[in-house]
């Protein structure tokens, strides 16, 4: 199967993002018929519902809708995850599979958490704290003299 960048200029998070719902629709085909309407189904909606909302979110302006956007992405990821190891744990999924869609969803996840963070430290209330922080340390240090 191989990969497929939707656009060249979107972010390394975004293609590996793109690749996981690709290997996830792939392998859910696999998936033992009485598991694929409900694991198989929610696999694969958990995999599209990450790609979009991650979508959603590189567009956003920066600000607190951007990080509710990668939050929630966020969460939606860890519900991934978690299907993933119930796939697992019922032998759904060879160990392969398994780990080759795990190690994407942590790298998706290291993406989405340094957006995050990147995010959370540019909001105006981190930004109006860090500037009073400065300007106290300066009154405390002109004092000091």
């Amino acid at each position: 199967m191989a990969k497929q960048n939707p656009d060249k200029k979107s972010p390394q998070v975004f293609s590996d993002a793109y690749a996981l719902c690709l290997q996830v629709f792939h392998y859910s085909k696999s998936i033992p018929k009485p598991y694929r309407p409900t694991l198989g189904r929610r696999l694969e909606e958990s995999g599209l519902e990450v790609l979009l909302l991650l979508k959603k979110s590189l567009y956003l302006q920066p600000g607190q809708q951007k990080v509710a956007a990668l939050t929630t992405l966020s969460q939606h990821l860890n519900d991934l995850r978690t299907l993933l190891d119930l796939c697992r744990d019922l032998a759904l999924l060879t160990p392969a599979s398994y780990q080759q869609l795990s190690d994407l969803g942590l790298k998706i996840g290291a993406g989405v958490g340094a957006l995050l963070k990147h995010h959370k430290n540019r909001e105006p209330s981190n930004l109006m704290k860090a500037t009073h922080n400065q300007t106290d340390r300066g009154l405390e240090s002109g004092a000091a003299e």
